[in-house]
């Protein structure tokens, strides 16, 4: 596979305007270890897109994926706050295989998405695997796989 490079333009944009509560996520608003959960996830949605052009999508309908890459800013509201508790509990837990993931930064935060998605981890309660498509407005999206 070609080296990936993730598009960290942009933003993603939460909360209510019209209720004062919005507010604009930039690429370097993320911690490091959220950065790289972040690439990694993106990363395998992008293979996974390139692999199986327009039947990537959420139960294989929805919009058709015709760009060439998606980036940080086609996240969903609701996927960045997904990423965003993940990482923190993450990063705060007390588990045992914290040890394992001694690598803080951008390389954890690879590291501990590569190893959710693993289906036999003693984990899998607290972070069980996740599935990455695109909504039908073309958002990136997360959800517990089935």
């Amino acid at each position: 596979m070609a080296d990936f490079t993730l598009d960290t333009s942009g933003a993603v944009a939460t909360g209510d305007a019209a209720q004062g509560t919005y507010w604009a996520y930039f690429w370097p608003d993320l911690s490091p270890f959220e950065r790289g959960y972040t690439r990694k996830a993106l990363e395998d949605l992008n293979e996974a897109l390139r692999a199986n052009p327009g039947n990537y999508l959420d139960g294989g309908e929805g919009v058709e994926y015709i760009g060439p890459t998606v980036g940080f800013s086609d996240l969903s509201p609701e996927a960045l706050g997904v990423i965003r508790k993940d990482c923190k509990l993450a990063e705060n837990n007390s588990y045992a295989w914290h040890t394992w993931l001694d690598r803080v930064g951008v390389e954890g935060g690879k590291n501990f998405w590569e190893s959710r998605q693993k289906p036999h981890r003693w984990y899998a309660k607290t972070f069980p695997p996740l599935t990455v498509f695109l909504s039908d407005e073309g958002r990136v999206c997360l959800r517990e796989a089935t």
